[in-house]
C-alpha cells in the first residue's frame, strides 16, 4: 500500500533532510562542474570551425556490442544508452511507496579515450532516490567506448540523457 506523507512520518522527514542535503552537494558540485567544463573548452583539441565544418562527418561515440554468437553490433551511443537504461532500470520501492516520480537529467562526458566521466544527475523535486537510481544505471555503462571523432580527431562530448520514472496505475 502507499504510505502516506505526513509531517509525523520519520522515515520520509529522514528522506527529506538527505534531499536538503544533496541538494547542498549538487550546488557544490554544480559549480564545479561549470568551471571544469569552462576550463577544458579553452583546452579542447578540436576547434568550434573545425566542428561546424564536419557537422555531416563528425563519428559520435559508438559501443561494438558482442552478440552471443561472437560477432559483433556496433551501435550508435543514442541507441547503446537507451538500451543500457531498459537493461539495469529499477524503479526505487520507496519512490513507489512515496509517489516520487519524474525526469531525471543525467548528464555525461565521453572523453577523448571514450571514457565516462563527470556523471551528474538532476531530477525533480524531492527525487533523490531517482537521481541515485540513474546514477546506479550509468554506473554500470561499460568501460569505454570508441570516442566521438571529426577529420580524423577524437574529441570529448557531453551528453544528456533523460530518464523517465513514471508510476501507472
Amino acid at each position: 500500500g502507499i504510505v502516506p506523507k505526513s509531517n509525523e512520518d520519520s522515515v520520509w522527514q529522514e528522506y527529506l533532510l538527505k534531499v536538503e542535503e544533496n541538494n547542498k552537494l549538487k550546488e557544490i558540485r554544480k559549480k564545479e562542474l561549470d568551471s571544469l567544463k569552462e576550463l577544458k573548452s579553452k583546452n579542447s583539441s578540436i576547434t568550434d570551425d573545425e566542428l561546424l565544418n564536419c557537422k555531416d562527418s563528425a563519428n559520435l561515440p559508438k559501443y561494438k556490442l558482442k552478440k552471443a554468437d561472437g560477432s559483433e553490433q556496433i551501435l550508435n551511443i543514442n541507441e547503446y544508452v537507451n538500451q543500457h537504461i531498459k537493461k539495469y532500470f529499477n524503479y526505487p520501492e520507496f519512490a513507489i511507496d512515496y509517489e516520487i516520480q519524474g525526469k531525471v537529467s543525467v548528464q555525461f562526458i565521453i572523453d577523448k579515450e571514450g571514457k565516462i566521466q563527470n556523471i551528474y544527475a538532476n531530477g525533480p523535486e524531492n527525487g533523490l532516490i531517482l537521481e541515485q537510481e540513474a546514477l546506479s544505471i550509468m554506473s554500470k555503462f561499460p568501460v569505454a567506448v570508441e570516442p566521438a571523432s571529426c577529420l580524423g580527431k577524437k574529441f570529448r562530448i557531453s551528453y544528456t540523457i533523460p530518464i523517465m520514472f513514471t508510476i501507472s496505475d
